[in-house]
């Protein structure tokens, strides 16, 4: 019997649920993630296994911690790499001007999740709803941002930044930023 936690490296193309059915497969145990990272990116995603899920209330309420790059110069239909190009520009901030800016997306804010997300609406879940072409009316909800960091300039127009925060954050894209599309990449 196998209780306790994995520190999972969840590789790009891979959803969080199948990091989890994998180690389902692996240790015969009962096993669950604590928190959910988008299919492509890559990161650390803590699996409980065992007992270990029990502790899930108490994991989940943790702080999270973020690289993403804001690759400036498009948006994508899904506000994510994986989206097609619905719009490009050649207006890009200064690194001045971006860290001008990071200061009002810390705190206590209210952020609209995306519609390429799994949460669920009407029964339904919002990436489904959205791949069938629908849309739906997503309230904002309150959300707590401990820190945004700047971290340096990337290759075409790039910032990397570091997020702090608390659950239920998505980090894809708030407000015009666009972290990650491939547009120029």
């Amino acid at each position: 019997m196998m209780d306790g936690f994995l520190n999972v490296l969840k590789p790009p193309g891979l959803s969080s649920g199948a990091v989890v059915a994998m180690v389902k497969r692996v240790t015969g145990e009962k096993a669950g993630h604590a928190g959910t990272l988008d299919p492509e990116a890559c990161g650390i995603l803590p699996v409980m296994v065992g007992r270990a899920t029990r502790l899930f209330d108490f994991m989940v309420e943790k702080r999270k911690t973020y690289l993403a790059e804001i690759a400036f110069g498009c948006a994508t239909d899904t506000q994510d790499a994986q989206g097609k190009v619905i719009e490009k520009g050649t207006n890009y901030p200064s690194a001045a001007e971006l860290q001008a800016v990071l200061p009002r997306f810390t705190g206590d804010i209210l952020q609209t999740p995306p519609m390429y997300s799994a949460l669920k609406m009407g029964g339904e879940t919002l990436y489904k709803l959205a791949l069938k072409g629908k849309t739906a009316e997503i309230p904002a909800r309150p959300i707590h941002v401990d820190s945004i960091d700047f971290l340096g300039e990337t290759p075409r127009h790039g910032m990397l930044i570091r997020v702090v925060c608390g659950r239920g954050t998505y980090i894809r894209a708030d407000r015009g930023l666009y972290p990650g599309n491939g547009c120029d990449h």
